[in-house]
């Protein structure tokens, strides 16, 4: 057989084919969700009248009640009602961990039907959000069609890729591709401006860089799902590369920011023409399945030589006025210029300062220890980490506010490097006096998963201060779970196969069940300190922590409390059976000398 005789239509598009079978199944569900609409709406009125004979249940002390009524009742109703993912996920866990063998047992009882209540607080926000009454068809719909549309137009994107962004070789590697979009990451669009500043050497012409930032929006102010925004960005994508030149070149910087690099140019008013076209292109709404979504988008610009000589200084100075465009009503563009917001220049001014520090390495940057307490021994059992800036002008800069600027720059990467090599230091040095060491867990940021970098940082400073990899604990939040990221699990695994120990942080507050956590290598959940604050005095948030713990337990998870500060709050975690705990009750975080008075004491 000839292999250059041209490929018949349907195997060249075959992402095109696919799709279509997809649309025509979805089309043919739209008739079975309808006949299922009358049967939902019995089985949420089910559901809603099991909560009550849950509350009803614990109150008497019936655990056979629970037990023999309420587990096969409640699976039933929501195979009924077919809700949301999220609720399936807790119909999952229901099924997999329950019910107990309690024969008797009150507490326990307390225990399982707290799990229940945390499935039913689901099902009501689900009902709430998406309208009972026709949620059967509507979430059919917009899950199918949000998936055509991201596989169809995922496909196309890929296909694209080297004829519209041939230049893009330096990020051809699978890690550096955004698999959402089909976009190079931040290192492109860095890549791509070094190229260019080449080029434009100054008096030769004017180099341009927008930020092209989206905040969606639904068109009655209901929150939007995972998948709508997925969706939004996606057609963001599209429309964003059909109204950009094919010399300029398009990248992915976070969540909802793209980054337009475009070519040397003699004028320097084309960026603005260009981010004029952007935002023509942009501002009509999205329609996903009969929703209408505004896109709400605002692009900042910054040119080479005016604003920036360096990719980061005009990534950088693009987010910014990017953001203060942002404070407009419209869908409007910002130039990057001396009379942002003073706020916009204090960013920018702390970013410098931050590099700074980093590069002189002068003790303005260090890191406090905040110890974790054995709830059964009382013991000290590990420490997490916090980085600290000292300012020599302005004095303690609160983490919340450096991290987060970091955040926005590529500067978090060398932040997080300097924080891992600090702390495996210190491990080394209370090695050298400890008869047992103490395990210490690093906040890391979802920007340190870009790339390949992460298990490579890890190893090398593990390997410099010759530190066994179990004594370093690596804590993500719960929300980059969720982030539609192919290559998270394969990087997690990369470093529980080091040895390195994983924790999910601030769990509680995203969207996941622990059933979707089977996928991830973890060891330690900490429930957020959100939770925590009004446990004893919210019977929700104590529900939730109860079915938390419990739930984690029967996955072989330990479990570790944020932010306790009183005795009862420590009483009732101890009752409920929590592994570990942290907060102002114990310590504040301290720096590694009063750490050493504490644990040679």
């Amino acid at each position: 057989m000839d292999d250059s005789a041209p490929k018949p239509l349907w195997l060249r598009n075959t992402h095109l084919v696919a799709g279509m079978l997809v649309v025509v199944t979805a089309l043919a569900s739209v008739a079975v969700l309808q006949l299922r609409a009358t049967s939902a709406r019995r089985a949420a009125v089910s559901v809603a009248s099991l909560s009550q004979d849950v509350e009803n249940s614990i109150a008497a002390a019936d655990p056979a009640f629970v037990v023999a009524a309420m587990h096969e009742k409640l699976l039933d109703a929501i195979d009924g009602a077919q809700f949301s993912s999220a609720v399936m996920d807790l119909r999952e866990d229901i099924a997999t961990f329950g019910p107990p063998a309690i024969d008797g047992d009150a507490v326990a009882a307390a225990s399982y039907g707290a799990a229940l209540r945390q499935a039913f607080w689901t099902v009501s926000r689900d009902a709430q959000l998406a309208n009972i009454r026709t949620q059967q068809i509507q979430m059919g719909i917009v899950a199918t069609g949000a998936i055509v549309l991201i596989l169809l137009i995922r496909s196309v994107a890929a296909a694209q890729q080297a004829a519209h962004q041939p230049r893009r070789t330096p990020t051809s590697h699978p890690s550096q591709i955004d698999p959402l979009t089909g976009l190079g990451r931040i290192d492109s669009v860095r890549d791509r401006l070094s190229e260019l500043l080449k080029v434009g050497a100054p008096g030769s012409g004017f180099v341009g860089m927008l930020a092209v930032g989206i905040q969606p929006e639904h068109e009655h102010f209901l929150p939007l799902t995972r998948l709508q925004l997925d969706a939004a960005l996606v057609e963001t994508t599209t429309r964003l590369r059909k109204a950009v030149r094919a010399t300029d070149f398009v990248a992915r910087l976070a969540r909802d920011e793209l980054a337009v690099a475009l070519p040397v140019s003699p004028r320097v008013e084309d960026p603005g023409r260009v981010a004029s076209k952007v935002l023509g292109a942009l501002d009509a709404p999205i329609v996903l399945d009969g929703v209408s979504i505004r896109p709400n988008p605002r692009v900042g610009i910054a040119i080479s030589p005016l604003d920036a000589v360096t990719p980061d200084g005009l990534i950088e100075r693009a987010r910014l006025a990017r953001r203060a465009a942002s404070d407009s009503p419209a869908a409007v563009y910002r130039s990057y210029s001396e009379n942002l917001a003073p706020t916009e220049l204090g960013t920018l001014q702390m970013l410098e300062d931050l590099r700074a520090a980093l590069a002189a390495d002068d003790g303005q940057l260090w890191v406090a220890y905040q110890p974790k307490i054995d709830l059964r021994t009382e013991r000290v059992v590990g420490f997490e980490a916090l980085a600290r800036w000292d300012h020599p002008r302005l004095g303690r800069i609160g983490p919340a506010d450096f991290i987060q600027v970091a955040e926005e720059s590529d500067l978090i990467l060398e932040l997080g490097t300097w924080v891992l090599d600090s702390v495996c230091a210190q491990l080394a040095n209370w090695r050298s006096y400890l008869d047992e060491p103490i395990p210490v867990s690093v906040n890391v940021s979802s920007r340190q998963f870009e790339g390949t970098g992460i298990a490579s940082v890890v190893r090398a400073a593990l390997a410099k201060h010759d530190i066994p990899a179990e004594l370093l604990e690596l804590e993500l939040t719960e929300t980059m779970l969720l982030e539609d990221r192919q290559d998270l699990v394969r990087m997690m695994n990369d470093l529980s196969d080091l040895g390195v120990k994983i924790a999910i942080d601030d769990f509680g507050t995203g969207y996941s069940a622990l059933s979707y956590l089977k996928q991830f290598p973890i060891d330690v959940l900490k429930i957020d300190r959100a939770f925590i604050r009004e446990i004893g005095g919210d019977d929700g948030d104590e529900a939730i922590s109860t079915a938390i713990i419990s739930m984690a337990h029967s996955m072989a998870l330990q479990v570790v409390a944020e932010g306790v500060e009183t005795p009862e709050q420590l009483s009732i975690l101890r009752t409920l059976g929590c592994d570990a705990a942290q907060g102002f009750y114990f310590a504040h975080p301290a720096p590694p000398a009063e750490i050493r008075h504490r644990t040679t004491a």
